[in-house]
């Protein structure tokens, strides 16, 4: 017991430490604008009663700039756009949508006066003349229905901020991030031992059942990973990023390989609590779901017709309930044959 408080009191004591390093460098970079408003927009008749609106901002000196944009459509039939215009006229960054949570990639931009134009559009023209003056070269290709008539009450949020020497902090607060999630996974290991011991302790029954499940999970990977690719070979298109479909193949392998093992009774070790397992399972799942539903009200999940990266807490949130349900059905069937 003693030597299980001494490596959470370590661990406690590094995790406050890494957080205070993650907040004073992962988020280095300087903001220089940023604002909010709402619009009340009444459309009669398939025409909006405010076309546009412009904010305009000034940009001190030249350098090196990632511009973010929120606004979340509570009614459908309407899309609304963005073009930042740099002093010379020419759009530095363009975005369209009913609801967009979106970062522009890092823009190299020269000091002066610029304008955040939003644009109100009721139908396909309006945006598709939107589109073409970024000289975007795709359009979106699945069907809109704009509202003849209704009531659009919006907030918008822009900001931007320079990014100058802040990839360094950057990578320092995501190792930072990195070395938290390694700390929790060593006092989570040693919290669900029995013996105060990180290293598991399996017998042979249980080490031959887990390189099955090996084997199983890795030919799963292998024939989605196939079918991947053979979808990219046909130009079969579906509206998920490549992120998203890479990292479910993960979590497909990895989730047929643990319920193989929790039904074969060898994933939990011999020095394991399986109630608390459990509890990890359940916490994390509950965690990434609570993310996920937050993303999908922000608009974040759907970004330009295509489930986004933000969707992963939400999948995964799902694969780790999963687990959970597994392990207790387990865990209960296991408890009555012992009676």
């Amino acid at each position: 017991m003693k030597k299980k408080g001494l490596i959470i009191g370590i661990a406690c004591i590094c995790i406050v430490l890494l957080i205070g390093l993650y907040f004073l460098f992962g988020n280095r970079g300087e903001t220089i604008t940023d604002f909010r408003f709402t619009e009340d927009i009444v459309v009669e008749n398939g025409v909006a009663d405010i076309a546009e609106s412009e904010i305009p901002f000034t940009l001190g000196e030249d350098g090196t700039y990632v511009m973010h944009t929120t606004w979340n459509a509570k009614e459908d039939g309407m899309i609304s756009g963005l073009a930042v215009y740099n002093p010379a006229g020419e759009i530095v960054f363009c975005v369209t949508g009913e609801s967009v949570e979106a970062d522009s990639i890092e823009v190299e931009l020269e000091a002066g006066e610029y304008i955040a134009h939003y644009y109100y559009m009721t139908n396909e023209e309006a945006v598709n003349a939107l589109v073409e003056k970024s000289g975007a070269d795709e359009y979106g290709d699945e069907p809109y229905t704009y509202a003849v008539n209704g009531t659009y009450e919006i907030t918008y949020q822009f900001s931007i901020r320079k990014t100058d020497g802040m990839n360094i902090w950057l990578c320092l607060g995501v190792l930072a991030g990195v070395v938290i999630g390694a700390i929790l996974i060593i006092v989570v290991l040693t919290l669900t031992k029995t013996d105060g011991n990180i290293e598991p302790k399996y017998d042979e029954r249980q080490l031959l059942e887990r390189g099955k499940g090996f084997k199983l999970g890795f030919f799963v990977e292998m024939i989605y990973t196939a079918f991947l690719i053979l979808m990219y070979i046909m130009e079969i298109k579906v509206p998920v990023a490549t992120e998203v479909l890479l990292f479910f193949g993960i979590l497909l392998s990895v989730s047929v390989y643990a319920i193989y093992c929790i039904r074969k009774e060898a994933y939990i070790s011999l020095n394991e609590n399986a109630k608390k397992i459990n509890i990890v399972f359940l916490v994390i799942g509950i965690e990434n779901l609570l993310i996920g539903v937050s993303h999908c009200f922000s608009g974040g999940m759907i970004q330009d017709g295509v489930l986004a990266f933000r969707s992963l807490n939400l999948i995964c949130g799902i694969f780790m309930m999963i687990m959970s349900i597994v392990i207790g059905t387990s865990q209960m069937g296991k408890k009555e044959e012992e009676e």
